[in-house]
């Protein structure tokens, strides 16, 4: 138009305007050299696909032994595997504080915290028309006969029995345990009566025959006193009994201590049968719940969740078969299952392979890897999905390598793009600060690239010779079996196909399907309503979203049903002021025999109980103790000498909570124990921590020593 107006003299646009048609013409050119270098680059990456898949179509069985020999190597690696399963390892960002104070702690000396055994016994309201009690003679004699059962408890380990005795930890010459039961010296005559229980335990300061206070909100459960403050009942009480901790590393990658496990297992059998008993009073509930119940139950719903995973994995591989197959050809000579399973076989490889490599680098492997199978799985049969189809597509008169190279050339690119995608995907994922996750990301992404290499050789090699086999007319998975050949004038697949399908129907029916769905979804009403159910969906969704909540509530790895679950709901219902075990730790900046570092000490631990974090009644501070047996009068002479005479008596039960120098015999360092307030979830606990952490540094003049 414009060189028409041109010759009419009136091509020449007004001086001072942009000539539009100009302007078009360059965009025109701009998307022309964008469209040439797209081309380029799909006719370079298509072009090195067709040769690839030429190569491979022409030498199936050299591509295959390459292939193997590939993945034995990579695979090699599995030597070196280290398997890691402690959970401070697994869930526990590195240099963090929490993991510097653990390893300060663990080098010091400090014996392990020791492995904590609970039972709650729950009281009827057939006892006690109105609420329940525990307050009973009939209740406190049923928990000192449960105290006696657990007392004769043995585990066995190799033909060896480990006693309580054997396995307890040892405070002085007694097993340590915490109930209401240390109030009257385990005595029966002491609490045969309710007035006789009250008084006990309305008394100022309720201790045991060693001296410790008995913190009363550990262990009755829903507490009820009057107006006076009196004790006047409760509906559960606690029995808590304490193993010595002598864990080590197992071949597994986890903690494990086989005598303590073995009493532990004993133990909840007790617990579980004691109801069962004649001696067991009717209507008390019993709850249970020991060092090894969480790794049991989570173990248990881990190893359910896998026959799942194992049936999904079934599901997809015979739906791949039945995907894959050419229906439209005789029955068993159409089937795929021989070139599925070697597709599976290639996802199997590139794992295996992931696994050698990443052992080699150093990385260790964890339970989370059990679901990385699966994912791969998902991964790899859609890339089967797209080479077999784009082949199938390809005309079947031309040669098996002729026809490999022309699918790979168009299927190559849409397979490179997903792989690279999920690839990256995974390796940002490793980013994560938490060691579990950072190393599946890793293994997953390792394995995704060695999965898409494996595809488009060792694949595309079994490919291949599938093609040759139908060509043949040989059986699936029976490559030796020629199956007769049919009247060519039944027709192309000679005669018909499997399963009643007729010629040419292995995508007819499904296209027809697709065909009639594309025209339903472009009427009017059909589109705005597909338009208006989206919106409302994303709208929940970002509503949703909006309500996620953080939370790592080990509750919630537990399967319904379990026991643990019980025994959490009745802690939670009957035990609401006392949480998890704090402890301050104090570093050797401190001169323990100074009349500075008294003051300090006295300073830390006020701060440590007046904590509103802490439960109070918890907190245990040695140097208190020792203090109040000195008479508050400390000298600095004797300090050492009374600390020892302290520790071999009434102090005795606070042994572990000091470390000595070895040369000198000087206090290295020490810790306060104690107990947080309870708490309601996860976020809650950290807030308590990082509140402790604060109290505790502002006190004594530590700073961040404490």
């Amino acid at each position: 138009e414009m060189e028409r107006g041109a010759a009419a003299g009136e091509g020449k646009p007004p001086r001072g305007k942009p000539d539009e048609g100009q302007q078009e013409a360059t965009v025109r050119r701009a998307a022309s050299i964008l469209t040439r270098a797209g081309q380029w680059m799909a006719g370079l990456v298509g072009g090195a696909f067709e040769r690839l898949g030429e190569a491979v179509g022409t030498r199936p069985w050299l591509t295959i032994a390459l292939a193997l020999v590939v993945v034995v190597a990579c695979s090699s690696g599995i030597s070196q595997l280290t398997i890691e399963e402690r959970q401070e390892n697994l869930w526990v960002p590195k240099d963090t504080e929490a993991q510097r104070d653990k390893a300060w702690i663990e080098a010091q000396g400090y014996p392990k915290s020791p492995r904590i055994e609970y039972l709650i016994l729950e009281a009827p309201p057939a006892l006690d028309a109105s609420q329940g009690d525990v307050l009973t003679p009939e209740m406190l004699g049923l928990a000192l006969r449960v105290h006696e059962e657990v007392g004769r408890t043995t585990g066995t380990v190799g033909g060896e029995a480990y006693g309580t005795e054997d396995v307890c930890e040892k405070r002085g010459a007694s097993c340590f345990a915490i109930n209401v039961l240390e109030a009257f010296n385990y005595t029966a005559a002491a609490f045969d009566t309710r007035e006789k229980i009250l008084a006990v335990l309305n008394q100022p300061e309720v201790t045991t025959a060693e001296g410790r206070t008995i913190d009363l909100e550990q262990v009755l459960g829903s507490l009820r006193r009057d107006a006076q403050g009196r004790v006047v009942g409760a509906k559960a009480l606690a029995l808590l009994y304490f193993l010595e901790n002598n864990e080590e590393l197992g071949p597994e990658g986890g903690w494990i201590d086989p005598p303590a496990e073995a009493w532990e297992e004993e133990y909840l059998k007790l617990a579980e049968t004691a109801p069962q008993a004649e001696w067991w009073l009717e209507g008390v509930s019993v709850y249970r719940f020991s060092e090894r119940t969480f790794s049991d139950e989570f173990g248990g719903a881990i190893e359910g969740d896998l026959k799942l995973l194992y049936g999904a994995i079934m599901f997809i591989i015979v739906y791949a078969v039945v995907m894959l197959s050419r229906w439209s050809r005789p029955c068993c000579q159409g089937l795929r299952l021989g070139l599925t399973l070697a597709g599976v076989a290639c996802i199997g490889g590139a794992f295996t392979m992931a696994m050698g490599i990443c052992s080699y680098a150093g990385l260790f492997y964890s339970p989370l890897m059990s679901v990385a199978p699966f994912l791969l799985l998902g991964i790899g049969v859609d890339d089967m999905f797209v080479i077999v189809s784009q082949f199938d597509l390809q005309d079947p008169a031309l040669p098996v390598p002729k026809r490999l190279g022309r699918a790979l050339r168009d299927a190559g690119a849409s397979i490179t793009v997903t792989s690279l995608t999920d690839f990256f995907a995974f390796l940002i994922g490793s980013n994560t600060t938490l060691p579990a996750l950072r190393v599946f990301s890793y293994y997953v992404a390792a394995a995704i690239m060695f999965d898409y290499v494996l595809q488009v050789t060792a694949f595309c090699a079994v490919l291949a010779l599938d093609a040759r086999r139908m060509e043949g007319d040989r059986l699936d998975c029976l490559c030796c079996v020629r199956r007769p050949r049919r009247d060519p004038e039944a027709g192309g697949c000679g005669g018909g196909g499997c399963c009643g399908c007729s010629c040419g129907e292995d995508d007819a029916k499904a296209n027809r399907a697709f065909a009639r769905y594309a025209k339903f979804l472009t009427k009017r009403w059909v589109r705005a309503a597909v338009v208006v159910v989206f919106a409302g969906v994303l709208a929940g969704g970002a509503y949703g979203l909006s309500q996620i909540q953080v939370e790592a509530d080990e509750k919630n790895f537990i399967p319904a049903g379990s026991y643990a679950l019980d025994f959490y709901e009745a802690n939670d219902l009957h035990f609401s002021s006392v949480g998890d075990p704090s402890n301050v730790y104090l570093t050797d900046s401190l001169d323990y025999a100074s009349p500075e570092g008294w003051a300090s000490l006295r300073e830390v631990c006020a701060a440590f109980r007046n904590s509103t974090d802490i439960a109070p009644d918890t907190v245990s501070c040695w140097f208190e103790a020792f203090e109040a047996s000195r008479g508050g009068e400390l000298s600095q002479e004797r300090f050492y000498a009374d600390l020892d005479a302290f520790l071999a008596a009434d102090g005795s039960r606070f042994s572990s909570d000091l470390v000595r120098d070895n040369s000198t015999g000087r206090v290295a360092t020490s810790r306060f124990t104690g107990q947080h307030v309870k708490t309601k979830n996860s976020q809650e606990r950290i807030d308590a921590m990082d509140s402790v952490r604060a109290d505790v540094e502002a006190a004594g003049g530590f700073g961040a020593d404490a």
